[in-house]
């Protein structure tokens, strides 16, 4: 009986172990492995999909263009006188300065060989462009013996420092005068036998004996003024001119208005005070010498006596010999269009 039970236990046993293996070996194949698997291949998929993190490239910045000047808007001759110039206008009571324009003037005096003094004015003038160094007739016209009075013209006109020109308005109806002025011709008279002084577009300035130049030649260079006056007072190799042929009273001790010439866009005014006390007056010689010191390089003589005037920022500086300022054909004169002045 318990040899019966023992046999039937163990048939049972081994039954249930028979079982188990069947279904591990069932189970193993069907649902261990292919969940492994899965579990296996999805692990994979995820390592697979994360990105490896790499360095993303930096953009260059674009170099930025370093500022370039503005184009230099200046003439040739306001840079080469740059130190002459200033940004805004300044005035004193003897100069004047603005980017186009510079007026200097100085007081001096002159002993002769007799020890006679005479007082004389320099304008010291710098110019950006002929535009600011001019001459005008009376009243824009030339008419026979039009006059007005110094002050008058240079108002019209916006000068800022004038003196006498060449008594236009009596010259050229003589019919030998030449009457040039800012780039117009206004009275043709080939006939001349004056020294005359021609200013062209350039800047340059000469002076001619009668015969020695003709006037087509001149306008083809680009004249820009002629002035029928003198004598011319420096000649080509730079001494003073002693070719005067004038009347003796003339040629002695007067008061004198000249123009001198340094360089283009460098000029000068010249007047001196004469036939008074404390002022005799100059010689050509004399005016010649003084120009030539100045350092010109050309000179000439304007109308003098009691016309000779300078005058500067709506006031005379020199002192007129007729005790009052003498009536004026024309005037040379500097100003400064750019300013409205």
């Amino acid at each position: 009986m318990r040899k019966k039970r023992k046999k039937l236990v163990k048939n049972l046993l081994l039954q249930l172990l028979v079982t188990g293996l069947l279904l591990v070996g069932f189970a193993l194949p069907h649902h261990v492995l292919p969940r492994y698997r899965a579990n296996a291949d999805r692990g994979e998929s995820t390592a697979a999909a994360t990105p490896i993190p790499t360095t993303a490239p930096t953009e260059t910045p674009e170099e930025t263009p370093e500022p370039t000047d503005a184009p230099d808007q200046r003439s040739e001759w306001q840079k080469k006188f740059a130190d002459r110039f200033t940004d805004t206008v300044v005035v004193t009571d003897s100069s004047y300065t603005s980017p186009n324009v510079s007026i200097s003037i100085e007081k001096k005096e002159f002993l002769n060989s007799h020890n006679q003094v005479t007082a004389y004015y320099v304008a010291d003038i710098y110019v950006g462009s002929l535009d600011c160094f001019r001459s005008c007739v009376c009243g824009d016209e030339l008419e026979f013996y039009r006059v007005q009075t110094m002050a008058e013209i240079a108002t019209e006109h916006s000068a800022l420092c004038a003196i006498s020109g060449d008594f236009v308005s009596y010259q050229a109806f003589e019919g030998y005068c030449i009457a040039f002025r800012d780039g117009q011709l206004l009275k043709r008279g080939d006939l001349s036998t004056y020294q005359v002084c021609a200013l062209f577009e350039d800047g340059t300035m000469e002076t001619y004996f009668p015969k020695t130049y003709k006037l087509d030649e001149l306008m083809e260079r680009g004249l820009w003024q002629i002035w029928h006056f003198g004598p011319l007072l420096i000649n080509e190799d730079g001494t003073a001119n002693t070719n005067y042929d004038w009347q003796a009273n003339i040629a002695y001790a007067n008061p004198r208005s000249a123009v001198g010439y340094f360089e283009p866009g460098h000029y000068c005014y010249l007047v001196a005070d004469g036939r008074q006390d404390f002022s005799v007056g100059l010689r050509f010689e004399e005016l010649a010498q003084i120009m030539i010191d100045l350092g010109c390089k050309t000179a000439y003589n304007l109308d003098g006596g009691g016309t000779a005037q300078m005058y500067f920022n709506g006031n005379f500086v020199s002192s007129p010999s007729n005790g009052e300022p003498r009536e004026l054909g024309d005037i040379l004169y500097v100003c400064d269009p750019e300013v409205g002045q």
